[in-house]
């Protein structure tokens, strides 16, 4: 993505004006005077730009890092012990499959700790960690399904810097790829897809707001970016939908639309792949995931706390065309009314008590 194109849909964003969410307000003017230098977009990923948007990067460090503290790139000693014993639980899990999920890049110059394994190096990265543990719940569960993804549709809502999205049109090469976000995350997207993957077809629709009522389903494009605030005016389907970690932190009503809308567009025997907290106390609804308002045609693949992040569950669903005779509201009914602790947290790096201080809305 080169500067003219940059700072053209950064003007744009600069003119919108819609809704702000609470726990998302965080878009203010420190943050646009980092980025209105494109050359801030060299370092995104330790100068406060992705703070939020990354695992690792809290907003309560937003602030100090817009101002110039910019991370280290390398980790602490402690931080690299528990970076290698995560890297070790998912070589043991995934098996061979790790060497066929994309790692961390050094794009946005984030924080990385390199290792070997068979003669291949891999950067490790806090965040990255949880994206390659996606894409392989996703792609392992496409392939055990025998599902063909020959011009199929992924759909995710919230893709942060973009992680996820550029590991799956990666892995899948003749897929589109559509992410539903806040406008200055696009851009964000949108220059992190591209520098990884300059081939990429991307459609931003921050300056097509005028085209909304067009039917993209027949649009040649490898990736189309919609701003949240229109993504209803656009007709879309597809065979599989995600959302990693934002469900809970939007306001209910936003959050019982996506559902609704997913439901009511993701194609038949599509797959629904949701990781979020089973209580989100940073805003001002307090989401429970008990809560959501599923309907009674899904049917379950996947349930279970999310690795490592236990305080989530994680859940890969499938469309049914008959009602599931175990409907999913029965397994939400028992789910937790409070935030479960963390887990594993290293005491050396965070303890549990830091870390459910930092949970309370401020």
């Amino acid at each position: 993505m080169d500067k003219a194109e940059f700072n053209h849909f950064l003007e744009i964003i600069k003119d919108l004006n819609y809704d702000k969410q609470d726990h998302w307000d965080i878009f203010n003017e420190l943050f646009l005077k980092k980025i209105s230098n494109f050359d801030s977009m060299r370092s995104f990923r330790t100068n406060g730009l992705s703070n939020m948007i990354e695992t690792g990067l809290p907003s309560q460090e937003q602030e100090e890092a817009l101002k110039g503290k910019s991370y280290s790139n390398n980790y602490s000693e402690d931080e690299i012990e528990d970076i290698e014993a995560r890297f070790n639980q998912l070589k043991e899990m995934m098996g061979s499959d790790i060497e066929n999920i994309p790692f961390n890049s050094l794009i946005g110059n984030p924080r990385r700790y390199a290792i070997n394994l068979n003669n291949k190096e891999y950067l490790l990265n806090f965040d990255d960690l949880y994206h390659v543990y996606s894409a392989w719940q996703i792609k392992r569960t496409i392939s055990f399904l025998n599902k063909t993804t020959q011009s199929a549709t992924f759909l995710e809502i919230g893709g942060g810097y973009g992680a996820l999205a550029s590991k799956l049109t990666s892995i899948y090469k003749n897929i589109k790829y559509i992410i539903i976000d806040l406008p200055e995350v696009l851009l964000i997207q949108n220059y992190y897809l591209k520098e990884c993957n300059p081939s990429l077809n991307i459609i931003n629709l921050l300056e097509r707001e005028n085209l909304t009522n067009k039917n993209y389903k027949e649009e040649k494009f490898d990736v189309l970016l919609i701003p949240f605030n229109i993504y209803k005016k656009i007709k879309l389907n597809f065979d599989v939908a995600i959302n990693t970690r934002s469900f809970g932190e939007m306001p209910r009503n936003i959050l019982h639309d996506y559902i609704r809308w997913i439901e009511d567009n993701i194609n038949s025997k599509g797959l629904l792949y949701n990781t979020n907290r089973y209580v989100f106390t940073k805003s001002i609804d307090k989401n429970k995931l008990r809560d959501y308002p599923y309907d009674n045609f899904w049917r379950t693949i996947i349930s279970q706390p999310q690795w490592l992040q236990t305080h989530l569950h994680e859940f890969l669903l499938q469309r049914t065309e008959k009602e599931s005779e175990v409907p999913l509201s029965f397994s939400l009914q028992s789910f937790p009314l409070t935030t479960p602790p963390p887990g594993p947290i290293m005491d050396k790096i965070q303890t549990q008590k830091d870390w459910l201080y930092h949970q309370q809305v401020k």
